[in-house]
């Protein structure tokens, strides 16, 4: 089991834990979703209601005990003697209500409203529930515990997992129909098939679609599509994985300290500043949800800055210092269009794109799109498809991808598959209802040789309309709207709030139906389980589970998840000690990701001959090429490249003292020599090679190294210019400008941003209309 010690998990801060007690995400499941919601029978009502009323009298409770450090916060999670009695209750329920087993199997598995989670009786409820009631939800999850062996308390089975994923996935559970077609795309429990796979997910592609569409004009409103837990430490190796740059530095921070952050950082830049605001509310971030109330009122400070009049006719054109606020203006109409943040409405989106195209001078795309879907649609304006089409064309121009989906769109209702192709295929790229048109496309070519003679003459893409094509768009499009299948979010709180087996279960949901991100974040809740309080109580089943996880998340190039499998190979963890294989994983690393700690590791098996032969030389070249791919990790790379030289010297001596001693014994046969010289020799050569074998040389190679480093620093503090002195050769340099003090009030110019503000700003692409 995977930390049974319930004490370490909640070792936080007791006022963190207080303020957050009664958000705990305890009324919803990632199997079944609000509990709330699921219970007819009148059973399983009464126990859910009487649960849920004594959780709210323990949380209120313990909020002043948890605020005394003195405390132990476990205490929060023992149940007293009627969570027994109910559980009692609902055991008798079960025997005869369905509805009753499946609040049994939700609170042993989960741990709802603070219940002590009993997996094993958990699993087995479950399981029974299922088989009595064909639940497709339920199949799932039973298929996920054969699949993982759910902290090896369940025996894993390839075979039955495979065959409750079929049960589940015709039952119509997206989450099933995307594991099946992970699964049999590489030949996991079944044949490998990909005209198989990709009927499965093609299935959960529709399903998708149709979650996706159902909302305002263009689709859902989507937070971020992706992030790793590493993210909040810079990485799964820290600061010495930077390199990869895949990391938000907004990861770790409140909604209130990224408001502090940018206000110092955009002092005196008010319409910048109220723009990435406005824009980070409304995509949010790993640990902030979208905040779109606050998004609009930023966005309506910042366009009020230079719109003043939005019914004035005209306006005149922006200058670049008043372009944050333009794109406020179009933020606003998108919001208006959508009802986001605000009340819909139509006439107030028109005129905001309206000023925001006129005060632009037609350039930029998202306010075009705009403008065309209204016209086309026929929101606030009267419809117009013909300027709508020069509106979108106008946008496209620009860049738009959901201005190129929606002339494709139009295409198609015409007929013209060739130019419905040709569009959907250039939006492709970020745009969600392109890539899912593209994926349609290219799937019914392979079935419909009408569709396919319509579509052969469109470029490149008539050439290979292959199976692992269409595949790939479907899966590009499934995995960037995870709300109808991920349970990401309620795995993010889990996590957050110590619940680590909760939080395992959320990933590798998500991970069991081929996601990278959540391939990444199962294997990363064991890994920093390994590493903060093993013990021996980290199953062999977990750890496997682990290296597992990291295999399929390095498969679909993540190349810090292809070294960290050196890592495994190389210390045995979840598998036996291999370093050969582990010199291929690092390989793999350095060459494609150019992570620098992959090149030092492989220079580091060639210094010691581990998984290798040993070689001196190709140790240097490692080393080198590691400082080159991460210029920060200079001082352990120095100190190497010290350390090798030294070796190769003491090699070197060695070698020599070997040769001496050969060519003195050969002497001493043919004529005689002086012995004692000989025995010097001996113990001077031996004395070497003892010294250099225990690492003496090497520690005495380390604190030279540091005493010269500090000796140097120490002076260059003592005597700053020494290291500004010019050559002997070299003119006399002008003396630098001694900058002065602003006069009066005059403020300073306020320091350039070190670090983007929150994600991507520019124009969003996701849906017909962005969002």
């Amino acid at each position: 089991m995977l930390f049974p010690n319930l004490a370490t998990i909640l070792s936080v801060a007791s006022g963190v834990l207080a303020s957050k007690l009664k958000e705990w995400p305890q009324a919803e499941s990632p199997i079944q979703g609000p509990l709330d919601s699921l219970f007819s029978s009148q059973c399983a009502t009464d126990v859910n209601n009487q649960l849920r009323a004594m959780w709210d009298t323990l949380s209120s409770k313990h909020t002043s005990y948890l605020l005394d450090d003195n405390k132990d916060p476990v205490s929060v999670r023992l149940a007293p003697k009627e969570y027994q009695q109910q559980l009692e209750q609902l055991r008798e329920c079960a025997a005869e209500d369905p509805q009753a087993l499946l609040l049994l199997a939700e609170l042993l598995t989960f741990g709802h409203y603070s219940v002590r989670p009993q997996y094993a009786a958990g699993f087995a409820a479950y399981k029974q529930y299922a088989e009595l009631t064909g639940d497709p939800a339920a199949q799932f999850f039973v298929g996920l515990l054969y699949s993982t062996g759910l902290f090896g308390q369940w025996p894993r089975d390839q075979a039955r997992a495979t065959l409750y994923y079929s049960f589940a996935a015709r039952g119509g559970d997206v989450r099933a129909q995307m594991a099946m077609s992970n699964r049999i795309n590489n030949g996991v429990g079944s044949p490998q098939d990909c005209d198989s796979a990709l009927r499965y997910l093609r299935q959960a592609s529709n399903q998708t679609m149709e979650y996706f569409l159902d909302g305002p004009p263009g689709g859902k409103h989507l937070g971020p599509s992706s992030w790793h837990l590493a993210d909040s430490n810079h990485g799964l190796y820290g600061n010495l994985g930077k390199e990869t740059s895949m990391y938000d530095d907004y990861a770790e921070d409140s909604s209130e300290e990224i408001l502090e952050y940018a206000e110092h950082m955009l002092e005196g830049k008010v319409a910048e500043y109220k723009w990435s605001l406005s824009e980070f509310f409304y995509r949010g971030s790993q640990n902030v949800e979208p905040d779109l109330a606050k998004s609009a009122r930023l966005a309506h400070e910042c366009a009020g800055l230079f719109i003043t009049d939005l019914d004035a006719k005209e306006i005149t054109p922006a200058r670049e210092s008043q372009w944050y606020s333009v794109r406020c203006a179009t933020r606003l109409g998108q919001m208006y269009m959508r009802g986001e943040g605000v009340e819909q409405n139509y006439k107030l989106a028109y005129k905001w794109f309206h000023k925001a195209w006129q005060a632009s001078a037609g350039q930029i795309g998202t306010a075009g799109n705009g403008l065309g879907y209204l016209y086309r649609h026929g929101l606030g304006v009267k419809q117009n498809t013909e300027k709508a089409i020069r509106y979108f064309h106008k946008a496209a121009e620009l860049q738009s991808l959901p201005a190129l989906y929606n002339l494709g769109e139009i295409q198609l209702e015409r007929g013209d598959h060739k130019a419905a192709l040709r569009y959907f295929t250039e939006a492709a790229t970020l745009n969600l209802p392109a890539m899912y048109e593209t994926g349609e496309y290219y799937f019914r070519v392979r079935e419909d040789p009408g569709i396919a003679e319509a579509v052969a003459t469109v470029g490149t893409f008539s050439d290979e309309l292959t199976c692992s094509k269409t595949y790939k768009h479907f899966k590009s499009f499934n995995e960037r709207i995870c709300g109808n299948k991920f349970p990401r979010r309620w795995a993010l709180q889990q996590w957050n709030l110590g619940t680590f087996h909760n939080a395992f279960v959320g990933f590798v949901i998500e991970a069991e139906q081929g996601s990278e991100n959540g391939q990444f974040n199962a294997a990363y809740v064991v890994d920093e389980c390994l590493n903060y309080d093993d013990h021996g109580v980290i199953s062999e089943s977990d750890k496997l589970s682990a290296l597992a996880y990291w295999t399929r998340s390095s498969i679909q190039s993540n190349f810090e998840s292809t070294l960290r499998m050196g890592d495994y190979y190389l210390y045995g963890i979840g598998t036996k000690p291999n370093a050969e294989k582990a010199h291929e994983c690092y390989t793999g690393a350095a060459e494609r990701g150019n992570l620098g700690l992959a090149r030092w590791n492989l220079g580091w098996m060639h210094e010691h001959g581990i998984g290798v032969s040993q070689d001196y030389h190709l140790a240097k070249r490692h080393y080198d090429s590691a400082l080159v791919a991460n210029p920060d990790a200079y001082l352990a790379v120095y100190l190497s490249l010290a350390k090798l030289r030294f070796k190769i010297i003491a090699s070197a001596i060695s070698g020599f003292l070997g040769y001496k001693k050969k060519n003195d014994t050969q002497v001493s046969v043919i004529g005689g020599h002086n012995s004692s010289a000989k025995s010097n020799f001996a113990r001077f050569r031996n004395m070497v090679i003892r010294f250099n074998r225990i690492g003496v040389l090497d520690l005495a190679l380390l604190a030279s190294f540091i005493l010269v480093v500090y000796l140097l620093s120490n002076r260059q503090a003592v005597n700053p210019e020494v290291a500004n002195i010019p050559d002997v050769d070299e003119a006399p340099r002008e003396p630098a400008e001694t900058p002065r003090e602003p006069a009066g009030d005059q403020a300073p110019e306020p320091q350039p941003l070190h670090r983007p503000l929150g994600p991507h700003l520019g124009d969003p692409e996701d849906g017909a209309f962005p969002s």
